[in-house]
């Protein structure tokens, strides 16, 4: 187990001080205290601040700082994107927090799909670049949001990989750059609406199209792009009690 030490004399070291609420889903209350004891100016999160604010409404109090999942564009260069793919897949852990991956995974036959279980965890590496290899292999990837409407990297990544996914992320939380290469159901699709949506993204994917959406994800979403814009938005915000309640979006180019 790793953790910090002397943190409790962050509230008297003369600068701002930022924590991060990556998942407002779980562990609420320690992420709450955390805040509290540090005296935190702000809370960097990762999802829209009203899919955040529902799982811990706590967060009302702090300024909210919006950033997003990255990946690396160097990575994602070097991965074999061709033309030629397969139909469409499901991918990652199954479970009632997951209701649409849920749903693919239970229908998988009759919507056509192949299922990519989650690899595990453990001390074996990293899995990414064979995850974003399979990606590259497909042209539609079923993409859930969760139960919490959150913008998870499987979105970003499927659209880095060139592969379009149906996801049922709030059309409310809008991605920068490549929010258009989504193909959108609603929260809580049936069957039905599930396999028109797949069936329709399938025969609407174009491939130099789907290049172009690529570039931009790599773009605007690699680590480094999104670390600066991070930084810059954490560099502009005013100290704790001169915003609170307010929201930041790190999306500008």
């Amino acid at each position: 187990t790793l953790s910090f030490e002397r943190w409790e004399r962050l509230p008297q070291y003369p600068a701002k001080r930022f924590t991060v609420c990556k998942d407002a889903g779980t562990v609420s209350d320690f992420q709450r205290c955390f805040a509290e004891a540090i005296q935190a100016d702000g809370i960097v999160v990762y999802y829209h601040p009203d899919a955040v604010l529902a799982q811990s409404p706590w967060l009302a109090d702090y300024r909210l700082i919006r950033t997003y999942h990255s990946l690396d564009r160097d990575l994602c260069d070097r991965i074999d994107c061709r033309p030629v793919r397969q139909r469409a897949m499901v991918s990652g852990a199954a479970g009632s927090v997951y209701p649409l991956r849920q749903l693919a995974i239970a229908n998988a036959s009759k919507l056509k799909i192949t299922v990519q279980k989650h690899p595990g965890y453990g001390n074996r590496g990293c899995d990414t670049p064979r995850y974003l290899g399979l990606l590259a292999s497909f042209r539609v990837h079923v993409a859930c949001a969760s139960g919490y409407g959150f913008a998870l990297r499987k979105i970003i990544e499927s659209v880095a990989m060139g592969a379009t996914p149906v996801t049922d992320l709030p059309a409310a939380d809008v991605l920068p750059q490549i929010d258009g290469a989504l193909f959108r159901v609603k929260p809580g699709a049936t069957v039905a609406e599930l396999t028109d949506a797949i069936d329709a993204a399938h025969r609407a994917w174009n491939w130099e199209e789907r290049q172009h959406w690529a570039s931009l994800a790599r773009d605007w979403y690699d680590y480094r792009a999104i670390g600066w814009r991070l930084s810059e938005a954490l560099c502009a915000a005013e100290p704790h009690g001169a915003s609170r309640g307010s929201h930041v979006s790190t999306n500008r180019g």
